[in-house]
């Protein structure tokens, strides 16, 4: 049997006993700032939400033993049709690897339900022949997807709503090991009042979390005076958190469905938080990456080694807006593209860069990088490096930083920016979350005991082989 993926890096080590992202988040010796709280406020809290979010218990398992989609016993509809609360539907045992609903969205009213595929590399895909969403949950708990592949779901309306292409709860959703693919949302005809076309891939009323998940090409259009929100994820009321996962090429809006406005390439929710994650191109018309959507009264934005890169907007803000704090770790943050705004944009509320790149960002306006707007806007943390901002922070460097262009470098499946040997960012990083590990997985410190700037640590070995000229 091949190695599991989440078995594979070396700094999810700590995973092994709670699968939650959250454990070397809390190990952190130095105080945690993510939401503005002190390290012990901040594990509370996130374990609150993670209980919300914990592995279901052990209960019935019920397998699933055929590839077609009549109802007969064994099939994935009549299997979810049957089951309890918390009972696990195993599609490891499928003689295929493929299978396409021909009858219309899978519909489950469990309060806690996890469809899971096979432990190994082996891929078990759930899609459809027709324009038809795969997974609806009406349940008040969870719903959770673990190594399988998810593709081509679409809900399309007319006259409201269209939320959740692949999957849509009610309750909250949780993916380990998961790839969703070319799901969309659509409203396809103007509505009086406005109506909105949310969550390309998933539209959960509750919580997201992603754990090892890919997330791509995935959509959310409307069309004339209504609105399109978030390419891939939605949460209604609440958050979305992000570890070890890729979210890419994600669009929300667009000029070819005739849309007003689309807001957040690939996520949109009260409170986003992802940790070691690589969100690049994605699109929208207002913020094409995420979208912090609570105005202010939500707990914002908040990376921790991650790499933002090769987003885009049509109308104003290239990668994200919040209306609440913003707070970067050791996160790089560039090459985001708009005709107008920063690739950051924030509306009275603090920012922190600690041990960040903010760079090479593009935009008509006069600070590309990053913009703090209203009277309670302010800038703070230390060690980073910010080209281009309205508000100044002390010791902070503003030289290019030289970075390679967004490749899968000696890691994990996640795309980075390498720091070529003559950057300005190389050793004089900070390290105040105790960070073991860079955004790929590599050694943080190495070889001087300083860390570098940004979410890559450059190795000792490190080439600049691939290096196509972004200096």
């Amino acid at each position: 049997m091949t190695t599991p993926l989440y078995a594979r890096e070396p700094h999810l080590q700590q995973l092994g006993a709670c699968m939650s992202g959250i454990c070397a988040l809390g190990a952190a010796a130095a105080p945690d700032q993510a939401f503005g709280m002190s390290s012990g406020a901040l594990n509370a809290t996130l374990a609150q939400r993670m209980e919300l979010l914990a592995p279901l218990a052990d209960s019935v398992i019920r397998n699933v033993i055929s590839c077609a989609d009549n109802g007969a016993v064994g099939t994935l509809r009549q299997v979810i049709g049957v089951a309890n609360d918390d009972d696990i539907i195993d599609l490891g045992s499928l003689p295929c690897s493929t299978i396409t609903l021909t009858a219309g969205e899978i519909v489950t009213a469990r309060n806690g339900l996890k469809l899971q595929g096979p432990l190994d590399d082996s891929v078990v895909e759930i899609t459809t022949s027709n324009q038809n969403r795969l997974l609806h949950h009406t349940g008040a708990g969870q719903i959770e997807i673990q190594h399988l592949k998810l593709t081509e779901g679409k809900y399309v309306s007319a006259t409201g709503n269209a939320k959740g292409g692949c999957l849509y709860s009610e309750g909250n959703v949780r993916l380990i090991s998961t790839v969703m693919n070319g799901c969309g949302v659509y409203v396809s005809k103007a509505s009086a009042p406005p109506v909105q076309a949310s969550g390309g891939a998933v539209y959960a009323q509750g919580s997201i979390y992603a754990l090892l998940s890919t997330i791509t090409l995935n959509s959310a259009f409307a069309k004339n005076s209504n609105v399109a929100k978030g390419g891939a994820l939605v949460s209604g009321f609440d958050f979305v958190h992000g570890y070890y996962s890729t979210l890419s090429s994600n669009t929300a809006g667009g000029v070819t469905m005739g849309v007003s406005f689309g807001l957040g390439g690939a996520v949109v929710g009260d409170e986003i938080f992802f940790r070691s994650s690589t969100i690049e191109s994605n699109h929208a018309d207002i913020a094409g990456a995420l979208f912090e959507g609570s105005s202010g009264v939500g707990n914002g934005v908040a990376l921790v080694n991650c790499t933002v890169s090769g987003n885009t907007s049509t109308t104003a803000i290239g990668a994200i807006y919040s209306a609440a704090k913003v707070q970067l770790f050791n996160s790089t943050l560039a090459f985001n593209s708009t005709t107008s705004g920063a690739a950051v944009s924030v509306k009275n509320a603090a920012v922190t860069a600690v041990s960040s790149i903010i760079a090479r960002n593009s935009s008509g306006s006069a600070f590309v990088d990053l913009y703090i707007s209203g009277a309670s806007g302010t800038l703070g943390g230390d060690h980073s490096l910010i080209m281009s901002s309205n508000l100044a922070l002390p010791g902070t460097l503003t030289a290019d930083p030289r970075l390679t262009p967004l490749a899968y470098h000696v890691g994990v499946e996640r795309r980075t920016h390498a720091l070529l040997s003559s950057s300005p960012a190389i050793n004089q990083g900070s390290n105040l979350l105790t960070l073991l590990n860079d955004g790929r997985g590599l050694v943080r410190e190495v070889p001087t005991g300083f860390p570098d700037i940004g979410a890559y640590e450059r190795q000792v070995l490190d080439d600049e082989i691939f290096y196509g000229g972004f200096d």
